[in-house]
């Protein structure tokens, strides 16, 4: 018998029907929960080890202006390339390396915080499913 949503097995019960589940059941979420955790483990540290990696600009595709460092965190190349130069809604946000201007440059050299709490998550979500 087919049921509307929202009508629970207890009230189909108690209207003498029984219920029972008929085809296939998965496996639950418990495999996948794991390995999502680990790849948040390993993002995380990624994210880490570009927020302290220096590399040169002319090397990712940035000129560089005179008087301006060659150098640019691996981070920031990043996300500069992902978003672009899209400026943050205030002219300025601070960060581990200075105030940054445009989003990719916030977000790169913020990796390293961004990627701690990415990893801390994953190393939880792996504790607690492993421990239980």
């Amino acid at each position: 018998m087919a049921t509307t949503t929202g009508l629970l097995g207890s009230v189909l019960r108690v209207s003498s029907f029984s219920v029972s589940e008929i085809g296939s059941h998965g496996v639950g979420m418990g495999l996948t929960d794991l390995v999502l955790d680990g790849i948040n483990l390993l993002e995380g540290a990624t994210l880490v080890k570009m927020g302290f990696t220096k590399v040169l600009k002319s090397s990712v595709g940035f000129r560089v202006g005179f008087g301006a460092s060659k150098e640019t965190l691996q981070s920031s190349a990043y996300f500069i390339k992902i978003l672009g130069f899209k400026s943050l809604p205030v002219s300025r946000l601070p960060t581990l390396y200075g105030p940054a201007k445009d989003w990719g440059t916030f977000l790169g050299r913020n990796s390293p915080i961004f990627g701690g709490i990415q990893m801390s998550g994953g190393a939880y979500g792996i504790y607690n499913s492993t421990s239980n």
